[in-house]
C-alpha cells in the first residue's frame, strides 16, 4: 500500500507538471530482487530509447540492490539518463556523493507518525461519541521554500559514534606512566638510604609496601584502556576481570599500611603515657592487612566464578542533521545487575578501610612525632575520602565511556600521587637537609683539623727558635 501511495504520487506530481509522460514499461516490478531490477532497467531503455528519468519509489537498504543500481548506472546507456532515488540510512548518501544518482528525496518520519496517531486518535474519539467520521484520502505534506532552499546538495556518509578511546589512551598511558616512575624512583630512595634516620624512623617496611600499593593500584589504568578499537571483546572482558583485582588489592595495601603505622603510633605513645613498655612488632601490624586483603580476594573469586564482568557494546538509536537513523555505539565493562552485590561488598569493605584509618589519624592529631607523619597520614587520609565522595558517584552515574575513562584514570592517577607527594615529599627534603649537614660538618671538621695542625706547627717553630738561643 505504501508504494502504491508513492506511485500515485509521483504521478500526479508529473501530470501537473504536463511535460513528463510514463513510459510503457512503467511500473517495474523487480520482486525484491536485485538482478532482476537490473535487467529489467536495462529492457526497459531498449524497448523505449527516449526515456529521460528513472524514479525508484522503493529501495530496499541492501547490498544487493546498491550493487545492481551501481551496475545499471554505469552502462553506457544511461549516461543521460536523471536518476533519482529515496534517502534512505546507509547507502543513499554514498550514491548521491559519488554521481551514482542525480537526485535524492527524503522522508519524514515525524510527520508521517504524527499523522497516523492523529487518525488513530480521531476514530478513538468518533467511536466512544457514537460519530461517524470521514477521512480524507489526502495525506500529501508540503515542505516551506525556506526549508528547501536549506538542503545540502551534499550528503555526508552516516556517522556512526563508537565512543573509542582512541588518544585518550595516550593520557591514561602517560599518567600511568608518571606513577610508576615515581614510585619506582621513591623505592631505590627508600632502599639505598633505608638505614638513615628519616627514613629507619618511618619504618621502611611500611614504605615499602605503600610504594607497592602505588603501583598495583596505578596499574588499574593498563586494563581500563582496552576497548574493542584494536583489541577483541573477549581480551577485553579479560581486562574487565582484573580491573577489580588490581584497583581494590592496590587501594587495600595503601590503606592498610598507613592504618597499621598510625596504629603502632598510637599503641606506642598510649603505652609511653600510661608508663608500660610495650613491643609491638610489625607482625602484629600485618594482620589487619591480611585479614582485608583476603576478605577482598574471596569476594571477587566469588564474583570472577559466578558472574564475571564481561565487555559490551550496546547500541542508542538516534536521528541526524538528515533525519537518517544512525547509531552511538557504548562499549565498556558490564559491572550492573548481578554484578551489583559484589560491588556492595567490596565497597563496604574498602571504605571501612578508610574510614577506621581516618580514625586512627584522627586520635593520633596531637601527637607530635619526629617528622610529623602522623600529620600527614591524616591529611591523606582526609583528601582521599574527599576525592572518593566525588568521584564514585561521577562514575557510577556516567555513561559515555570516554568521559568515564577520563575521571577513572584521573581519579587513580590523583589518589596515588596525592600518597606519594605527601608521605615521601617531607621525607626527600629531609634527606637533602640531611646531606647538606652532613657536608657543612665535614668542610668544620677538616677546618678544625687544619687549624689545630697549623697552630701545633707555630707552637713547634717557636720552640726551635727558642731551643736556639739557649
Amino acid at each position: 500500500a505504501n508504494i502504491k501511495v508513492r506511485m500515485k504520487a509521483v504521478r500526479e506530481t508529473l501530470t501537473l507538471d504536463g511535460s513528463w509522460t510514463e513510459a510503457t514499461m512503467s511500473p517495474i516490478d523487480s520482486r525484491h530482487d536485485g538482478d532482476s531490477a537490473h535487467e529489467l532497467m536495462k529492457d526497459a531503455i531498449k524497448e523505449d530509447p527516449d526515456i529521460e528519468a528513472i524514479v525508484s519509489v522503493y529501495f530496499p537498504d541492501e547490498e544487493q540492490y546498491v550493487d545492481a543500481w551501481i551496475r545499471t548506472v554505469e552502462l553506457p546507456e544511461f549516461d543521460n539518463i536523471i536518476t533519482i532515488n529515496e534517502v534512505n540510512p546507509l547507502s543513499r548518501g554514498n550514491l548521491l556523493r559519488e554521481g551514482y544518482m542525480d537526485a535524492a528525496v527524503g522522508q519524514q518520519p515525524y510527520v508521517m507518525g504524527k499523522k497516523v496517531v492523529d487518525t488513530l486518535l480521531e476514530i478513538v474519539r468518533a467511536k466512544e461519541a457514537n460519530e461517524s467520521t470521514e477521512f480524507s484520502n489526502n495525506l500529501t505534506t508540503y515542505t516551506s521554500l525556506v526549508t528547501l532552499s536549506q538542503i545540502t546538495t551534499e550528503i555526508q556518509d552516516v556517522v556512526i559514534d563508537h565512543h573509542y578511546f582512541g588518544e585518550l589512551k595516550i593520557m591514561g598511558y602517560t599518567l600511568y606512566s608518571i606513577s610508576m616512575l615515581t614510585s619506582l624512583f621513591l623505592i631505590v630512595v627508600t632502599a639505598r638510604f633505608r638505614k638513615i634516620r628519616v627514613i629507619r624512623s618511618s619504618q621502611p617496611m611500611f614504605l615499602f609496601m605503600i610504594l607497592i600499593g602505588v603501583m598495583i593500584f596505578s596499574s588499574t589504568i593498563i586494563p581500563l584502556s582496552f576497548d574493542d578499537e584494536k583489541h577483541s571483546p573477549e581480551l577485553c572482558s579479560r581486562m574487565c576481570r582484573a580491573v577489580p583485582w588490581l584497583f581494590f588489592i592496590g587501594f587495600t595495601t595503601i590503606f592498610s599500611a598507613l592504618y597499621a603505622k598510625t596504629r603502632r603510633i598510637n599503641k606506642i605513645m598510649t603505652a609511653g603515657h600510661n608508663l608500660q613498655r610495650v613491643i609491638i612488632k610489625e607482625k602484629d601490624v600485618m594482620k589487619p592487612f591480611v585479614v582485608i586483603v583476603l576478605a577482598n580476594a574471596i569476594v571477587m573469586t566469588c564474583w570472577i566464578i559466578i558472574n564475571p564482568p564481561t565487555f559490551k557494546r550496546q547500541a542508542s538509536p538516534g536521528n541526524d542533521y538528515f533525519n537518517r537513523t544512525y547509531k552511538s555505539y557504548y562499549g565498556g565493562c558490564m559491572y550492573g545487575g548481578g554484578h551489583t552485590p559484589y560491588m556492595i561488598t567490596l565497597m563496604i569493605i574498602n571504605m571501612g578501610v578508610l574510614v577506621i584509618a581516618l580514625i586512627e589519624a584522627y586520635r593520633a592529631r596531637n601527637i607530635q612525632t619526629e617528622f610529623a607523619e602522623s600529620t600527614y597520614i591524616a591529611v591523606i587520609m582526609a583528601s582521599l575520602l574527599q576525592a572518593a565522595i566525588v568521584a564514585i558517584p561521577l562514575l557510577l552515574l556516567t555513561e559515555d565511556p570516554q568521559l568515564r575513562y577520563t575521571l577513572a584514570v584521573l581519579f587513580i592517577f590523583i589518589v596515588g600521587m596525592v600518597v606519594l607527594l605527601v608521605l615521601f615529599l617531607p621525607k626527600l627534603l629531609a634527606l637533602r637537609q640531611h646531606f647538606r649537614d652532613q657536608i657543612v660538618t665535614s668542610k668544620n671538621g677538616a677546618n678544625s683539623n687544619a687549624a689545630h695542625v697549623r697552630n701545633g706547627h707555630r707552637y713547634t717553630m717557636i720552640a726551635n727558635r727558642m731551643s736556639d738561643y739557649n
